[in-house]
Parts: structure tokens; sequence; C-alpha cells
């Protein structure tokens, strides 16, 4: 009887550790927007200033669809859960910026204690040997942020 007790409790536990886990920082399917000033690196593509959306891949919660608004550039990019102490206040968009070139890095949904941190990719790497990161943040919204600023 002790015996499938614990074996029903580890199911049971085991269970909601998977539960949980995949309730972090996912992007719903709106997305997350944001506008960018000048050329950024997105994992191995450089993508003009503009307006932004991003989306996680349906299939592959470590892959990023990067797209202008305009539909023109589009870039996808691996990036990896990253967690904090405490829950994010705001929804952003963060840059590395090494001399002249804006690298995209961590993406951060509020009210989440977890994010995504993009992988380097070569132009980061080929970068950080001869500049060191200063961190840049950009505002970005989810499409429940925008839908809530949006009531009458």
């Amino acid at each position: 009887m002790k015996k499938l007790f614990f074996r029903e409790f580890a199911l049971l536990l085991f269970a909601g550790c998977l539960s949980a886990s995949g309730t972090k920082a996912q992007l719903d399917s709106g997305g997350m927007t944001f506008a960018v000033s000048s050329s950024f690196v997105a994992g191995e593509a450089t993508l003009p200033a503009g307006s932004y959306k991003i989306e996680q891949d349906p299939d592959d919660s470590g892959v990023l669809q990067i797209t202008n608004m305009a539909g023109s550039h589009s870039v996808m990019v691996m990036a990896e859960l990253v967690e904090t102490d405490a829950p994010r206040k705001k929804t952003e968009v963060i840059f590395s910026k090494y001399g002249n070139t804006l690298v995209l890095k961590q993406l951060w949904l509020a009210g989440n204690d977890s994010g995504y941190l993009v992988i380097a990719g070569h132009a980061e790497k080929k970068a950080a040997k001869t500049a060191k990161p200063v961190k840049q943040s950009v505002a970005a919204e989810t499409k429940q942020a925008s839908s809530a600023n949006s009531k009458p």
C-alpha cells in the first residue's frame, strides 16, 4: 500500500513539474512588437531599423521568428530560456552594442521570471573580440498589453 502511495505521489509531482515548466516565458499567439532606430544583428542576419514582431515557433520553443512590420525582412534565431530571481516589471528587448554593431540579446515579458537569451552568431562573436558590450533596452509590447491599453 505504501509503495502504491509513493508511486502515485511521485507521478503527481512529476506531472506538476511538467505543467509548471510549460508556462514559463512563452510568447502568446500575438507575439511581441518593438521598434528600433538603427540596424541590428539577430543571429546571423543584419536587419534594418524599423518596427518588428517576434513570435515563438509553434513547433520549437527554442526558435524565434523576427519579422519587420512591412514583411520585407524576416529571420529565425535560436534562443534559450533564462531565469531571473524576480518577475520582470516591463516587457523589453535588450541589445548589446559592440562599437557600431547592435546585437539582439534578450527578450523579457512583464510579470515573468524567465525570458529568452538569443544565441550569439558569428557577427556578435567577431564584434566581441574588438569591443566590450554596452547594454541598450527598448520597450516592447505583447498583444495582450496593447489591447489592454486600447480600452475606452
